[in-house]
């Protein structure tokens, strides 16, 4: 898990059902953050805002978060193509440390015990019957036993009918079928409309139909016959590791895109030509760059190739059907 201040952010998606529009929702949303972060004390969960100055807590013993509840509010995201309301911000819990509590002579439940973080940005689905869910956090537990549990409790207290779904969302890919339109596109026609370049392919991974695992890293080309075996044998690809240059936004970024929809980028690996290439400033940037504006438009670029369906990707099987016959 981690806070977007961070240079290394994984990104979930998460879904809400809720009868409430985001204008309706996000007041009470608030005061519920708030009522919960007041009445906290010891290792409780809490609320906080994604400017809070805890990121030289987060893993430590010992420690309560300097929460700034009064910058929890709601804010626009905005972009050249998007538009949209959004809420952030950041679930503080803590983690049971066993090595500090059978060393410790008496200690306090913060002594042993971890802080840890993760900032959640909210905006309104697309069906008008839902809210999109973004979380820093791609671990399991994490997401099953805090995150879900956690915003499940936030919303009882605006909608208790929502239901918070961590595997129905509406930013999955839907078809991994993307992920070969990616590597295809990468190496025969990398701009793929929509002001979106995919400069190049740095690792995918794959399943067979036996549900083996496999990983191709260190730059993936078109002539790896490793590349061409995964082709051909129909495994199914994702995640995968690429690096976009987007004309609309001025950024170059590389992230690895799941087939969940959510990604993970290394601020360090991204930047903005308008900008400095500093964590702090890509981060709190990238995270809904990525999630409103790039991803849906890559998603857009692939749904509307009709050559790619109707030529192309026969195409691309053969080309590596024929590679491999001719080594």
């Amino acid at each position: 898990m981690s806070t977007l201040t961070k240079g290394h952010l994984s990104v979930y998606p998460l879904r809400v059902t809720t009868r409430l529009s985001a204008d309706n929702a996000f007041g009470p949303l608030i005061d519920r953050a708030h009522a919960l972060t007041q009445g906290a004390d010891g290792i409780a969960e809490r609320w906080g805002s994604t400017v809070d100055e805890a990121d030289d807590l987060v893993g430590s013993r010992g420690v309560t978060p300097p929460v700034r509840l009064a910058e929890i509010r709601p804010d626009t995201y905005t972009a050249p193509d998007v538009e949209l309301p959004i809420l952030a911000l950041r679930l503080y819990w803590y983690v049971f440390d066993k090595p500090a509590f059978e060393i410790l002579h008496n200690p306090e439940p913060l002594d042993y015990h971890r802080l840890q973080a993760a900032d959640v940005l909210i905006t309104p689905g697309a069906d008008g019957q839902s809210h999109d869910v973004l979380v820093t956090t791609r671990t399991p537990r994490s997401i099953d036993r805090i995150v879900v549990p956690a915003l499940k409790g936030m919303y009882d207290f605006v909608d208790p009918a929502a239901v918070v779904y961590a595997d129905d969302t509406s930013m999955a890919l839907g078809d991994d079928d993307i992920f070969l339109w990616i590597l295809a596109r990468s190496h025969h026609a990398p701009d793929v409309g929509h002001d979106l370049h995919i400069v190049g392919v740095r690792s995918v991974s794959s399943e067979d139909r036996l549900q083996r695992a496999a990983s191709l890293s260190r730059g993936v080309d078109v002539d790896r016959a490793e590349l061409r075996a995964l082709i051909t044998v129909g495994a199914r690809l994702g995640p995968a590791k690429f690096t976009v240059r987007d004309d609309l936004l001025g950024l170059v970024s590389e992230f690895e895109l799941y087939r969940d929809g959510g990604f993970t980028v290394i601020t360090g690996d991204s930047w903005y030509e308008d900008g400095p290439k500093l964590r702090d400033y890509i981060g709190p940037r990238i995270v809904p760059d990525l999630a409103f504006s790039v991803l849906p438009r890559l998603r857009q670029a692939y749904n509307g190739d009709d050559v790619w369906r109707r030529t192309d990707r026969d195409a691309y099987l053969a080309e590596a059907v024929q590679a491999l016959r001719a080594l």
